[in-house]
């Protein structure tokens, strides 16, 4: 068995082999993105006015559109407006279904699927663009095609980092 110049290879364990395009990723986002990123208390306090102080916690809905403040947070609505919404859309032909939505910034959305909405099991949907990862920007439409056949309910599972 032939072996390679090392350049082929992976260097030896312990050796100090320093990946620099992730350490300018890393660098970037720690310059440019975290400073943009807000934890519920700090959009609390901004979303909400300081003299309001019912209906304002994570888990209440203070615009009473069925998604929770955090929900909110976590999607990039406003608190305030009952008609701001994140919308994913699903379309149905005879022989397929199209699943779509809009990323948002800071944010890892994976979809899951189940074939009874109560029961589950609830899994990730199996495809390549279904995967944990945080955009910095959002906006960019995902889109999932499937064949159509046995029922299916889907939700999202959205992650703050």
């Amino acid at each position: 068995m032939a072996i390679g110049p090392p350049t082929d290879r992976m260097p030896p364990l312990g050796l100090p082999t320093i990946n620099t395009q992730f350490g300018d990723l890393f660098a970037k986002w720690i310059v440019e993105d975290a400073p943009k990123a807000k934890s519920f208390e700090q959009w609390q306090t901004a979303s909400f006015p300081s003299n309001i102080t019912q209906g304002v916690e994570p888990d209440d809905d203070f615009d009473r559109d069925v998604l929770t403040n955090y929900g909110e947070y976590l999607l990039g609505t406003n608190p305030d407006d009952p008609n701001s919404r994140w919308r994913p859309s699903l379309t149905l032909d005879a022989t397929q279904g199209v699943l779509s939505f809009k990323t948002v910034a800071n944010r890892a959305i994976i979809v899951e699927e189940a074939p009874n909405a109560v029961r589950g099991p609830w899994l990730p949907l199996l495809y390549p663009a279904n995967r944990f990862t945080f955009p910095s920007e959002g906006g960019a439409t995902k889109t999932f095609v499937f064949p159509r056949g046995e029922q299916k309910f889907f939700r999202f599972n959205v992650t703050a980092p």
